[in-house]
């Protein structure tokens, strides 16, 4: 080897590190906890913001605040598993799921399930697309996606929503068939992501949405804090809250825990 090839070697070996350096930047955020509550004439939806940012490469954790409930017009949603992939080295968030669908619902206007059925299509591509530029993405994002889903929407005097469990499984169409159905046919509250410490609570608790009402905006965030409390680690303050009406909306000030 002469000492002029050397040069050369030091240069690939700087690219090759770089390149390491470069994909070691990319993360996948997740996890949330959400409760939609049916009242006499709206709907509650109460939501975590803590996001837990994974790295691919090196497996370091980190936690961003992010809002969980979206809007887009009169229509409200909320994923359970959002799925955001960052790559810090093209400045930052390369997908996200929430607004993937903000844009497909808003090309269909009100048609909510017309929306959705575009989202799908569009999510599917956009994984294809995502798993060819960053082949090591986990298995888990490339060939199997699955977040509880709840959209919500007033049609007439009724609060409407498609609400379940939606999972992508490579090339297989999406399980979850977008039916719009009244709320009042579904479970009270519709929980999304994590909620088994909830659960546990209300099970102890058996009247604590019986009881009378007028405080139930801090009930559902009391009920968020409980999950907060036991599973810290995945979900966290500060804690989203909506009221929604047939012909109006209020977004509560964001709650932080003490």
């Amino acid at each position: 080897m002469s000492f002029r090839s050397l040069p050369l070697i030091v240069l690939l070996l700087f690219i090759g590190y770089w390149c390491i350096a470069q994909t070691g930047s990319l993360s996948l955020g997740g996890g949330t906890t959400v409760l939609a509550f049916l009242t006499k004439d709206s709907v509650i939806i109460t939501a975590d913001t803590k996001e837990i940012i994974i790295n691919q490469k090196t497996g370091d954790t980190s936690y961003i605040i992010v809002p969980k409930i979206r809007q887009v017009g009169n229509v409200f949603f909320a994923f359970s598993d959002f799925y955001e992939l960052y790559d810090y080295d093209k400045g930052g968030k390369v997908f996200d799921m929430q607004s993937l669908f903000t844009e497909c619902q808003k090309k269909d206007s009100d048609d909510i399930v017309s929306g959705f059925k575009d989202f799908l299509d569009n999510l599917k591509t956009k994984i294809n697309e995502l798993s060819m530029e960053y082949p090591f993405l986990p298995n888990s994002f490339k060939n199997r996606v699955m977040s509880g889903v709840i959209i919500i929407q007033f049609k007439d005097e009724t609060p409407h929503c498609i609400f379940g469990l939606l999972i992508l499984n490579g090339d297989a169409a999406p399980n979850l068939n977008p039916r719009f159905k009244p709320i009042n046919s579904l479970v009270n509250p519709m929980p999304l992501g994590r909620f088994q410490y909830i659960s546990s609570f209300l099970a102890s608790n058996q009247t604590y949405l019986s009881s009378p009402r007028p405080n139930m905006k801090e009930k559902l965030i009391k009920l968020i804090r409980v999950q907060i409390a036991q599973d810290s680690a995945a979900v966290g303050c500060p804690i989203d809250q909506v009221v929604i009406r047939r012909n109006a909306y209020k977004w509560q000030p964001r709650f932080y825990c003490k």
